[in-house]
């Protein structure tokens, strides 16, 4: 099964559940596994949340999700600068900061993420994870 979304979401935090029912109905039809399913919704949540909290507040944040046979691609993207990080690693942060765990919580949680800069000052978040065995990344 072959499934295709592109959705622009208000830069509210509404848009962060929003995101994370839409991709679990996808999952859902293409049957992925409850593991599988799980894990993505923490990728997309963090994905989604960095979006509507660093992004530009008056543009839409942007979100394709593409599930074919055995994989799931997610796209976040908004209006911003690109964090000097390409491709993410699963490294956690100092234990005493407060925040800064979402982007290595999605590079733990998925095969490949990373920042791809787009023209006209666009940022996304690019993130594939297959849908059967996990493996970690080798960003890991």
């Amino acid at each position: 099964m072959n499934l295709t979304l592109t959705v622009h979401l208000p830069p509210e935090l509404s848009s962060v559940a929003r995101a994370r029912d839409l991709l679990d109905a996808m999952l859902a039809l293409a049957e992925a596994g409850e593991h599988c399913r799980s894990h993505l919704a923490i990728v997309i949540t963090e994905a989604c949340a960095n979006a509507v909290l660093h992004g530009d507040v008056s543009a839409m944040v942007e979100l394709a999700i593409v599930i074919d046979l055995d994989a799931c691609a997610i796209e976040v993207g908004n209006r911003g600068r690109t964090p000097r990080i390409g491709r993410l690693a699963a490294i956690p942060p100092d234990p005493r900061r407060i925040h800064g765990r979402g982007l290595p919580l999605i590079a733990a949680l998925t095969d490949t993420a990373a920042f791809v800069e787009i023209a006209d000052g666009r940022v996304l978040l690019r993130m594939t994870r297959r849908l059967g065995q996990f493996t970690p990344s080798s960003s890991a």
